[in-house]
């Protein structure tokens, strides 16, 4: 860098290099330390406002933006760079904010606190001249190209690594796909072959977002997918322009790693064949179970959006701030954003997703895999049965994502709760979309039937005490049903509405709970071959404590009006909105009963009789299925809601058992 006026000959430099801007700060060699940044160093214990040691061995400490500014103006490098770094921190607005300074597992910066905070790491190329700040965690390099031959020697020496090394993650008699595409040699035609099932196949599976790309309508579509009347054709080649770059970046990736046939499901799966589909559904977890590797593409909206290009994505980049000196060369400092996706995400926290973590087909195909390498917007990542690791943090760490270390119950419950949160582009897909997670489960507990989306065990007293997951002000909100037939009212696949169980890090603790409803009969009817797809109906029969109340609504409040609890406040967790209907009873009469409602928009006052079927307690609340009779099938019962009330408060004593179909 030539001298100028503004910056003698002599003097060392701090520069920043964010994007494609560059700033260079003038800085004397004999400043005195700052006493506003520390110059991170705060061991040096100059006097700081709001400093702090933590038993942990953390320090940390609170600067004003405007602080910050008018110190780097006078020319402390360290108090730039914080202020630059800041602008990275989402919740820094204006001058008066403060940013927190700590020096813990290397030194970071933030401006909240809690499990979606945003924070900025500042870590050295080289621990010579920075010991004191040191390597943290999440600090490994990233490339700005995940296509790059940097990205894919990353992708090759960690798939080599784990077939290498990794016992738990080799497969002695995979199964081989109905139709995959070959990849071959570059030079090579590609198509869709019919590979003998016989035969020791090594091949990779595609896990993407199939959502409709946004171009302009003169723009003619690329989107190909296997039919009938084009199977031949995709047979005897596939022109590489005809191919999304979604499926010519997977292509790549196989090559890369050697592999010479690759599985996709819009390829693979002929698409206006209904049998075929549900035939290949049923098998998909041993598709993406048996794969060499599962390409998971979460960065791409759809097929029309590359993985392998350059990222756009400040998080992956490592903003450089580099002492400019004109003796010797010095070690670069970095600033950086954590990242918040794919195994840096806390589920349910609200925080970033890629699109495919939203996609519930994905959710099983990337939980199925016994290796997968993922393309966030920020990294890429790897995962596989003995651990996962990444570009920021290439060291393996523990990874259970079936939660097989838990009961089958609790790991089930837990899955399905994440699932819920899952998009589909098609309802009826609901079940279809899990069922290769199903099968795997019960291929793991044998014994044990399912019921639409249930398990047909001990605990399933407790499994049928599922809430909808929608609260606003504390008060529990109506969820949304799902617009066709999916599944009986017991079951969670009935609502398209987020869902949870209360208590359900207690199924664990069986001692705890005490179930008082038995299961005399379960049964579901699947719509094809696949037990674990779609279903045309089903019920459970059950006996048990049901007794009779008054439900009624006013304003946002429900009441609940019995003379078996003295509970003044109990909390109703409605499905759906409710209203009170007329329906026929098997004896002629009609009743007035409580129902769900799937039109109706907003909720209006009623009042109408409801049964509350005892489900379990779990020591301090007891829990009941709120029951209308079924305005589809006379004398039934359908399911409306779940209650809770205080153990102390039920007086059902001695109250007889009776029976109930519930549809």
């Amino acid at each position: 860098m030539a001298n100028t006026p503004e910056h003698p000959a002599g003097q060392p430099r701090l520069r920043f290099r964010l994007g494609s801007t560059t700033d260079v700060i003038s800085v004397t060699q004999d400043r005195q330390p700052c006493l506003v940044c520390l110059d991170l160093n705060p061991r040096t214990e100059p006097p700081a406002k709001d400093y702090r040691r933590f038993m942990n061995g953390s320090i940390s400490w609170f600067e004003r933006i405007d602080d910050l500014r008018e110190s780097s103006i006078s020319g402390c490098p360290f108090c730039a760079l914080v202020l630059k770094a800041s602008q990275y921190l989402p919740s820094v607005t204006t001058a008066e904010d403060k940013v927190e300074i700590n020096m813990h597992d290397g030194l970071f910066l933030r401006s909240t606190w809690g499990p979606t905070s945003e924070i900025v790491r500042i870590f050295p190329s080289s621990l010579a001249g920075w010991s004191y700040i040191g390597n943290g965690s999440h600090t490994g390099h990233i490339c700005s190209k995940p296509g790059s031959k940097e990205g894919m020697d990353f992708v090759k020496a960690t798939l080599e690594e784990c077939m290498s090394s990794h016992v738990g993650c080799q497969n002695q008699e995979p199964t081989v796909p109905t139709r995959l595409l070959f990849i071959g040699a570059a030079s090579s035609p590609i198509k869709i072959v019919l590979p003998n099932p016989n035969d020791r196949v090594r091949y990779a599976a595609l896990s993407h977002c199939w959502g409709k790309p946004q171009k302009p309508r003169w723009r003619k579509s690329r989107e190909l997918k296997l039919k009938r009347k084009n199977m031949a054709k995709l047979m005897r080649e596939i022109d590489w322009n005809s191919l999304q770059p979604t499926y010519q970046d997977a292509i790549t990736v196989c090559q890369t790693l050697n592999l010479k046939y690759l599985w996709i499901d819009s390829l693979c799966i002929i698409q206006d064949d209904r049998g075929d589909w549900a035939y290949e559904a049923s098998r998909m977890a041993d598709v993406y179970e048996d794969a060499v590797v599962v390409i998971s593409a979460s960065l791409s909206r759809n097929p029309e959006e590359s993985f392998l290009s350059p990222r756009e994505n400040w998080r992956c980049m490592s903003h450089v701030i580099a002492w400019d000196d004109t003796t010797k060369a010095s070690p670069l400092l970095y600033a950086r954003a954590d990242s918040k996706l794919g195994r840096h995400r806390l589920p349910l926290y609200g925080q970033q997703y890629d699109p495919l973590e939203w996609r519930a087909w994905a959710f099983q195909e990337f939980r199925l895999a016994k290796r997968c390498i993922n393309f966030t917007s920020d990294e890429i990542q790897w995962f596989c049965k003995e651990g996962q690791k990444c570009e920021c943090t290439p060291t393996y760490e523990p990874w259970d994502p079936l939660q097989l270390s838990y009961s089958e119950t609790y790991h089930w419950l837990e899955n399905v709760k994440l699932y819920s949160h899952c998009l589909l582009t098609f309802s009826g897909d609901k079940l279809p979309a899990l069922s290769g997670l199903a099968a795997r489960f019960q291929s793991l507990h044998r014994d044990v039937d399912y019921i639409a989306g249930l398990w047909n065990n001990n605990h399933l007293p407790f499994q049928l005490g599922w809430k909808t997951n929608v609260t606003g002000h504390g008060i529990p909100k109506p969820g949304r049903p799902s617009k066709i037939y999916r599944a009986p009212t017991f079951s969670w696949a009935s609502m398209d509405s987020r869902v949870s169980w209360c208590g359900a890090s207690l199924i664990d603790r069986p001692r705890s709970f005490q179930y008082f409803v038995n299961i005399l009969d379960a049964v579901c009817v699947p719509k094809s071959e696949n037990p674990f797809g779609e279903i045309s109906r089903g019920y459970i029969h059950v006996r048990g404590q049901m007794v009779s109340a008054t439900l009624s609504l006013s304003g946002e409040e429900y009441e609940l009006d019995s003379e078996w609890t003295t509970e003044d406040l109990p909390m109703f967790y409605p499905d759906t909105i409710i209203f009170a209907g007329m329906v026929s009873l098997p004896n002629g009469k009609k009743e007035r009963t409580a129902q769900r409602s799937d039109t109706i928009s907003y909720p209006k006052p009623f009042t109408a009789s409801v049964f509350c079927l005892r489900l379990f307690s779990d020591i301090v609340s007891d829990w009941f299925m709120i029951l209308g009779y079924s305005k589809h099938t006379p004398g039934a019962f359908e399911r409306i809601g779940v209650l809770c009330l205080s153990t102390e408060t039920v007086k059902l004593d001695g109250t007889p058992l009776q029976e109930a179909i519930i549809v």
